[in-house]
């Protein structure tokens, strides 16, 4: 199964894959590895938890600097329960990434103080509008709940939209009521983030002498703050429906 979704994954045009790796399961005592997935040349971006056998190696002692522990994850929620150990233990876990010079970015999770030149991102649904440093509100579908699925337009807006808003350096500008505009520029070069947020009307921006229609709910991107190369209401794909059937009730708690 796995092989046809990361070949399919690749045929779309993605080049990051993120997956939890079940450590326990990938290697169950230390130093046996029971399977690595071939990833199709993809990058691929890991999440871990810890097995159990870190439990047995001696004189270790969790979510600290101390050289038989291993990186964490999300490691902010309990930082500050260690005191200065915290601090430290951040900068350590980003010196050690960094020191194993692998040519690929890391990201360190649910960080507000993550050192350079690390990556903090956002795990949020709409992290334009809600991002106020990295890893702001996250949205969860309740168990039980009304069955949500994002349409691949939402997700291209919304991501291009944290783009123009969260990242770089820029002047921002606006260009209506519901409409708005992020350039970047430096050394020469230019790009143009022009928003649309109005979710039903098309809207016509000027934007250093020209025109611009932007179609409701939309972002187009200019390359070089001239040309459209992408807008993302070009985004189409089919719509479809989750169904939750129950199978068996229960009379009470018990």
């Amino acid at each position: 199964m796995w092989p046809a979704l990361i070949a399919k994954a690749k045929e779309g045009g993605l080049d990051v894959i993120q997956t939890y790796v079940f450590w326990n399961l990938h290697e169950p005592q230390h130093g046996r590895i029971q399977y690595i997935l071939n990833f199709n040349n993809l990058y691929l971006k890991v999440k871990k938890g810890f097995p159990f056998w870190l439990h047995d190696v001696p004189d270790i002692v969790y979510r600290t600097d101390n050289e038989p522990f291993t990186i964490d994850n999300e490691y902010q929620y309990v930082e500050k329960a260690f005191g200065e150990e915290g601090s430290q233990y951040v900068e350590w876990a980003a010196k050690m990434e960094v020191g194993l010079k692998t040519g690929v970015p890391w990201v360190m999770c649910k960080q507000t103080d993550v050192p350079d030149p690390l990556i903090n991102a956002c795990n949020g649904m709409r992290c334009g509008e809600t991002f106020t440093g990295p890893n702001s509100p996250n949205n969860y579908q309740v168990y039980g709940g009304e069955p949500y699925i994002r349409s691949a337009e939402d997700i291209a807006f919304r991501v291009t939209l944290f783009i123009a808003r969260k990242n770089g350096s820029y002047s921002n500008f606006s260009l209506g009521q519901l409409q708005e505009g992020y350039v970047f520029e430096e050394e020469g070069k230019c790009v143009a983030f022009l928003v649309n947020n109005d979710h039903v009307k098309m809207f016509t921006v000027q934007f250093r002498n020209r025109s611009y229609e932007l179609p409701p709910k939309s972002i187009s991107i200019l390359s070089d703050c001239q040309n459209v190369t992408f807008n993302t209401a070009t985004v189409n794909t089919k719509s479809n429906r989750r169904i939750i059937s129950p199978i068996q009730t229960f009379s009470s708690a018990d």
